[in-house]
Formats: structure tokens, C-alpha cells, sequence
């Protein structure tokens, strides 16, 4: 197994998880190994939260993460067009579904600006990618970064915490390092890599809206290497909605056009376009007029999935598509919007998704490994969870991940309700 850390980037989102199924949990108490055994796979959790479900603060989701002791970490941000006001904070959860008390301040830190992304980060390196089940032999560390305003001015500030949620001195300047002014802007996805390096990716404040990567040193400095002084310019008007770094190390990157056309980058490890993926880098996939695609998985052998409305692509390692997936390596779903993606212990992809559920119902789907759903999980594939009985509408679920006994956590993202909570459901596998 490798080790892990924690590293939570605040601009908007990242994923990274922790899981693998060990089969029922040898500590729970007899009556609860009684209930796994018998559950319906896709059905809720009973010993997680109230009935399955555990309640955060916060307006919208934007990063979940699972530790290799199954306590997750929940990123949650609040406030919408005034950057000033917005706001970020950091739950960690028990296996139980409630705060852990031995975390920040009664289990949550909190944070001034805009919330980013999250990921895990291995004290002593070597740190995992997609691969559940990986944990570290050191306690973990938490990192989150935040575009805070100040005084009308911007900043990217990255934040590393000790396992106790205090702030880790041996990181920048008292446990905060804050990126060059020219780096401000909406961070969507965050990655480490094997020798501590911080991967960064989003778009910047400026004129010509660029997409990005940037690549911190391990304590929290540009990497001069990478890039130009550490910065990676995409092509501009890009929407970027994701950032995954496979075992070869390559940052992969999810960008949007506005036609609904997606665009999947590859850097080498100097930040240039990688020759060897696409043609000069680059793939462009198909999500029809208006689509979108906002879900990006690295698998272990280095292939990709992409998921968005309607659709999952597979690709192979060169960025061609995959043709013992789906037909000619795309599987087509109507009325289903792939929002994340994680993978279990049995090579099924799990997905959050956003359909035509029920009022306030959440949808969790399982897919097969040639990318047909899965008829053994909730009915035909598609778990749907009641989240909240007041919502209007469906309780989009956009963060998924898979602790290591194989249970299934959902973020709810109530962004367009009237809600002032997220919710996290766990179900059985």
C-alpha cells in the first residue's frame, strides 16, 4: 500500500479516494455485521450518520476524500457572486458518519474565500492516486488551499495541517504558502505526486481566461521546472473541470469548449504538451450540442474514463478510445449526467450522477467494467437516495468515493435549493 497525506486545495474541486473491500467490517458489533450481510447492495447505511445520511454546513460540495482509516473528509463551500463573502470549510468525519472531535474545532476548519479542491498527500511520499484501498503508514496531513480576498486583492493560498487540524509549521510561512499574484484564480482539481509536488489546475483571473496547471515544490514554492516558473497555460476559453495524474505521473486534464466539446490534455512531467497522447496532447470527445464533461478517473494500467451528460468514454494510454468499452469505446446513457467518478475493489466504476430522480431524491449509479450498469446495484444499476424531503428538486450527488470495507459515500450538492447543508449518504456495496 502506498502512504497518504491530505491536501485540500479551495478555489473549487478535486478527487482523490481511499478505499478497497476487506469484505464486513470485523469491528462493527454482530447486529450491524448481521444488517451488511443482508442489505441490498445500493441501499443506504444504517450505522452512518441518521439512517444512513450525515449532515455538513455549507451551500454547495466541492472535495471529498477518504483516509486509509476510513474517515472522510468532506470540502464544502458557501456564498456565491461576492467573493468576499464566500467561504470554505473542512469536515472530517468518523467511520459513524459524525465529526471527529479530535479534528480542528469540534471536527471542522474553517476557512475566509473561495473553496477549491481536495486531495491526499503522503507525509513521506509515495503517495496514492485512484487506487483505493492505499493508506499511510504516517498519520495523515491535510492541506487546503483558498483564493481568499483581502482588501480587494486576491491570493492563492495553499494550507497544510497537521493530523490534528493545526497548522503544519514546516509548510511555508506558519503553515501557509501563498502562490504569485499572477497564479489567482478558480482552482478545480489538485494532485501529488509521488515526490510530495502540489499539481494545481483551474482558470486564471484574466482577460483571456486561460486554463492552467501549476506545480508547487513540496514546501510550497513554485517549481521552477515545470512549466514557465511553474505555470502552464492552456488554451484560453477553456472550461476546466478536472485534473487526474495517473501512475506515469503526466498530469491529465478535463477542458470544455463551449460547443460542448471536450478536451483532454496531457503534460509531460516539464509541463509541455505530451507528444506521445493524442495528437500534439491532445484528445477532443464528443458530448453533443450543449453537453459536458466534468468527470475524469485515471485507471491503474493508465487509461482513462471521461463522463459527462449522456455518456462515459474510455481511452487508451495514447488518448484512442478503448473498444472493449461500451461501442467503439463510448457508452451512451440518456438522462444521466456522469458528475464524478471513483473506482471500487472490483474494478466497477461508481459514479455520482445527476438524473430525473425523484424530489430530493440523490442518484448513485455502478457501472460494469466494459461500462454497462451494473444490474446487481440498486435497480438496474442506479441507486436513488432520499436526501431531503424539502428540496424542489433532485439532490444532485457530485462527489463520490469508496472507504476501504467497499461502503459508498455520495456528496448531495444543494447548490440550486433552498438548503443550507450537505449531505453525505454511505451505501452498501
Amino acid at each position: 500500500m502506498r502512504n497518504m497525506a491530505i491536501l485540500v486545495l479551495a478555489s473549487l474541486t478535486l478527487v482523490f479516494t481511499a478505499c478497497g473491500n476487506q469484505g464486513v467490517n470485523d469491528s462493527l458489533p454482530s447486529d450491524l455485521k448481521t444488517q451488511a450481510l443482508l442489505a441490498t447492495p445500493g441501499s443506504l447505511d444504517s450505522s452512518f450518520g441518521t439512517g444512513g445520511l450525515a449532515i455538513t454546513e455549507g451551500q454547495y460540495s466541492a472535495g471529498l476524500v477518504v483516509q486509509g482509516d476510513g474517515k472522510a473528509l468532506v470540502l464544502n463551500g458557501s456564498g456565491f457572486r461576492n467573493l468576499a463573502a464566500m467561504s470554505a470549510n473542512l469536515t472530517r468525519l468518523n467511520q459513524n458518519g459524525q465529526p471527529d472531535p479530535s479534528f480542528g474545532s469540534s471536527g471542522v476548519i474553517q476557512f475566509a474565500g473561495r473553496v477549491g479542491a481536495v486531495a491526499l498527500l503522503c507525509p513521506n511520499g509515495a503517495n496514492a492516486y485512484n487506487d483505493w484501498g492505499a493508506s499511510c503508514e504516517d498519520p495523515e496531513r491535510a492541506v487546503i488551499a483558498i483564493n481568499a480576498v483581502t482588501n480587494g486583492i486576491g491570493a492563492l493560498k495553499v494550507y497544510r495541517f497537521l493530523p490534528s487540524g493545526q497548522p503544519d509549521l514546516s509548510f511555508g510561512q506558519n503553515g501557509v504558502a501563498i502562490a504569485p499574484s499572477s497564479w489567482y484564480s478558480q482552482v478545480v482539481s489538485i494532485a501529488i505526486q509521488a515526490d510530495g509536488k502540489i499539481l494545481v489546475a483551474g482558470w486564471l483571473f484574466d482577460i483571456g481566461g486561460h486554463g492552467f496547471v501549476a506545480r508547487l515544490k513540496r514546501n510550497g514554492t513554485p517549481d521552477p521546472t515545470f512549466g514557465n516558473g511553474g505555470l502552464t497555460l492552456l488554451p484560453s476559453l477553456l472550461n476546466v473541470t478536472k485534473m487526474v495524474l495517473p501512475q506515469s505521473e503526466y498530469p491529465v486534464v478535463l477542458a470544455m469548449n463551449d460547443d460542448g466539446q471536450a478536451n483532454v490534455f496531457r503534460l509531460t512531467d516539464q509541463g509541455l504538451p505530451d507528444p506521445q497522447f493524442g495528437i500534439n496532447g491532445v484528445v477532443t470527445l464528443n458530448f453533443g450540442l450543449n453537453g459536458f464533461a466534468s468527470a475524469l478517473l485515471a485507471l491503474d494500467d493508465g487509461r482513462l474514463i471521461v463522463g459527462g451528460s449522456g455518456a462515459l468514454w474510455k481511452l487508451r494510454t495514447n488518448g484512442t478510445p478503448d473498444s472493449s468499452f461500451g461501442v467503439n469505446g463510448q457508452a451512451v446513457f440518456s438522462n444521466l449526467w456522469i458528475s464524478d467518478l471513483t473506482l471500487d475493489d472490483q474494478n466497477r466504476l461508481i459514479a455520482g450522477v445527476s438524473t430525473l430522480a425523484g424530489p430530493g431524491e440523490g442518484t448513485i449509479a455502478r457501472f460494469r467494467s466494459n461500462g454497462t450498469l451494473d444490474p446487481n446495484f440498486g435497480i438496474g444499476g442506479l441507486a436513488h437516495v432520499l436526501i431531503d424531503v424539502v428540496i424542489d428538486g433532485s439532490a444532485n450527488i457530485n462527489r463520490v468515493a469508496v472507504q476501504r470495507n467497499g461502503r459508498i459515500l455520495g456528496v448531495s450538492n444543494p447548490i440550486y435549493h433552498r438548503t443550507s447543508t450537505v449531505k453525505i449518504a454511505r451505501l452498501m456495496p
